[in-house]
């Protein structure tokens, strides 16, 4: 197996770097995988540059989708395009892409269960796409995810740069803004590892979730629920809002899993909360708040597992809310992962994961998948990530006093309890 990466400006530039000596070997062989994550969510965009990439590459599956990030060779990049190219040398992949309308998206993840089990083939794992903002991916998922797995499932949810519910999905051939793409993988020789981590610690006391609706949170505490979050953060509904709570999820307790949940908007109207994912009444969550040491120290966990596993790839979906919180420290997070292997992914609405410990459409994670074809390769050589890890340990200890300062501020607009007094002691 072979991975390239590539950033784009424009459409022709594909075309020399699909002709360089590097790749022009690799052309007629084998099957490819082709990733696209791009800022420019236009379809005539992703059709262009399709059209190159079938033209240059005739046996190759071609997704993507519109991103709010974009990471090539473990480096962030924004307001661009990557195409991620993954040459196997015995793989077999399937692509399957569903327009999905609201309300149907639990019978498509029964329907994309049933035609993987139709190819009898061994599965090592699925990819998918969604489009969190115009389907609820958490029914589709869990739908898929509800039935026997044999095998894992990763990816992400397309998202926007402006906010504005405009995210696409392109499977080669067309782009959908409701749809779902997949590519499910197979081979004897093909291995897959795919991992999940948070970073996340509570900030609040312990609520409830005490009344749902679909994915709008109505009432916590038995109070509307944006005027109890209110008052803990003062986040005001604006044309900022996302942007401001997206390091402030909700930290839910499910299943004995810590997992995250980002608001998405406030409906003015009665003062509830939307989501991109489920949500269950009765459920008890904490407002959290991330905290890069810990994502650091996490990701080197993560790192030397992946290590371990030599992939000869590494493709990354990770949530919108670390590369707010980390800025460009996000990169601590993600450049040692291509130390690794040849790294590529995108900032998402979502991430999925289906594991041994946990299937869930996740907020505020990241999701790292190594692929491989054949046994480990021990001459592939050993990244000192120990090293590594200090170096970005002592980079953001030099940044811990602002992060501390920034989150005291957002305590001190707590409200005191009822029964508090101010004591003095002579």
């Amino acid at each position: 197996m072979k991975h390239f990466n590539f950033t784009l400006t424009e459409s022709e530039s594909l075309i020399s770097l699909l002709n360089s000596e590097e790749l022009i070997p690799l052309k007629g062989t084998g099957t490819q995988l082709v990733q696209i994550f791009s800022a420019r969510n236009e379809p005539d965009w992703f059709i262009a540059l399709g059209k190159i990439l079938k033209q240059e590459l005739p046996s190759a599956y071609i997704i993507g989708a519109s991103s709010v990030g974009e990471i090539c060779d473990g480096k962030l990049l924004t307001d661009s395009t990557v195409v991620a190219i993954s040459f196997f040398e015995n793989s077999v992949l399937n692509l399957f892409s569903y327009h999905c309308n609201a309300g149907d998206e639990e019978i498509t993840g029964k329907i994309l269960f049933k035609d993987i089990k139709s190819l009898n083939t061994n599965t090592k794992g699925v990819l998918l796409f969604t489009n969190p903002v115009s389907t609820d991916s958490t029914s589709f998922f869990n739908s898929f995810t509800s039935c026997e797995l044999s095998y894992p499932v990763f990816g992400g949810g397309a998202g926007d740069y402006a906010n504005m519910r405009d995210t696409l999905i392109y499977d080669g051939n067309t782009c959908d803004d409701q749809g779902i793409v997949a590519i499910a993988f197979s081979g004897e020789t093909l291995f897959i590892e795919p991992f999940t981590y948070l970073g996340w610690h509570p900030l609040s006391k312990e609520m409830t979730i005490t009344k749902v609706d679909g994915m709008s949170v109505k009432q916590i505490d038995n109070i509307p629920a944006y005027t109890l979050f209110k008052k803990y953060l003062d986040i005001k509904y604006d044309d900022s809002f996302f942007h401001n709570v997206l390091e402030f999820p909700f930290l839910l307790n499910r299943d004995n899993q810590i997992i995250a949940r980002v608001p998405f908007f406030v409906n003015e109207k009665d003062n509830s909360i939307e989501f991109l994912a489920d949500i269950r009444e009765g459920e008890t969550f904490r407002i959290g708040y991330g905290n890069p040491q810990t994502i650091i120290n996490e990701s080197f966990q993560i790192q030397n597992k992946l290590s371990a596993f030599k992939p000869e790839a590494i493709f990354l979906y990770t949530c919108i809310c670390r590369r707010f919180l980390m800025q460009q420290d996000v990169e601590l997070e993600t450049e040692p992962f291509n130390q690794i292997a040849p790294t590529a992914g995108f900032y998402t609405f979502g991430e999925f994961y289906a594991g041994k410990d946990i299937k869930a459409l996740l907020n505020s994670t990241m999701v790292a998948v190594g692929i491989r074809e054949g046994e480990k390769d021990l001459n592939r050589a050993t990244i000192d990530l120990f090293l590594l890890k200090i170096k970005n340990t002592l980079m953001i200890l030099l940044k811990t006093n602002t992060h501390e300062y920034f989150l005291i501020c957002y305590i001190s607009l707590m409200p005191l309890p009822k029964n508090w007094k101010n004591k003095t002691t002579n």
